[in-house]
């Protein structure tokens, strides 16, 4: 089972291969699946949402996982 982990930051690396969602956005658990090969659970999506809702203006949350 993949480990999901997600920060915030104020400076997204877009030039690599990492997922972002920015403050205001829903995340996108279908985009994420297609994009790093491997689907949440629901539980996650909720972490991941909240964790997104928490954000401020100007702030992106780096979401990444580990094994699958």
């Amino acid at each position: 089972m993949p480990k999901f982990e997600f920060k915030k930051t104020l400076s997204p690396d877009f030039a690599g291969s990492d997922f972002y969602v920015k403050h205001g956005l829903e995340f996108d658990e279908e985009f994420y699946e297609r994009t790093c090969g491997i689907k949440p659970s629901r539980e996650v999506c909720r972490q991941i949402q909240k964790a997104v809702d928490d954000l401020q203006h100007g702030e992106w949350l780096h979401i990444s996982h580990v094994g699958g």
